[in-house]
């Protein structure tokens, strides 16, 4: 982030997660402080999956960052998409089952803050590829609707009970 920034000051930052680890949180915010940073971070701790803060937090984000090394599912970025923000991650666990970098996201190689950096900037500063991204999300996200997931599941029952 504190690269993007010095191609456009005017970025927030906003980290949005349940403290597990105090020690790493203190990290992450000392770390903020060393880049000076601080009147660009907004930091929300401990929401609980269902506040409204959380779901207003997705709408109102130009995009959404995973910066995982390692994920099962990925829960959040369905919610992401859903709130129609494009996302980016690395291509790490399950993600790659249904992210499809350039297609519906942009995969960012996990152990590079520049790669991050330049996935980052591209989709703000490139509408096209945003668009893009954006509307193959919109396409990928409807696959996870309560009712398409329902109807798989009843045919998955009706199979093995047959």
């Amino acid at each position: 982030f504190a690269q993007c920034r010095e191609s456009d000051e005017s970025l927030k930052l906003v980290l949005i997660g349940v403290v597990y680890d105090a020690e790493y949180f203190t990290q992450i915010k000392n770390q903020i402080k060393a880049l000076e940073i601080e009147d660009s971070v907004i930091v929300i701790t401990n929401l609980k999956f269902d506040n409204p803060v959380l779901v207003n937090a997705y709408a109102a984000a130009e995009l959404f960052v995973l910066p995982s090394h390692y994920e099962t599912f990925g829960v959040v970025i369905l919610e992401a998409w859903a709130a129609n923000t494009p996302i980016l991650c690395g291509n790490v666990g399950g993600l790659s089952s249904f992210v499809k970098d350039d297609e519906n996201g942009l995969f960012f190689d996990t152990q590079s803050d520049s790669d991050l950096s330049i996935k980052m900037l591209k989709l703000l500063s490139h509408r096209p590829t945003y668009k893009r991204i954006q509307e193959g999300a919109k396409q990928t996200v409807q696959q996870y609707s309560w009712s398409k997931i329902t109807s798989k599941l009843a045919r998955i029952y009706e199979e093995v009970s047959n």
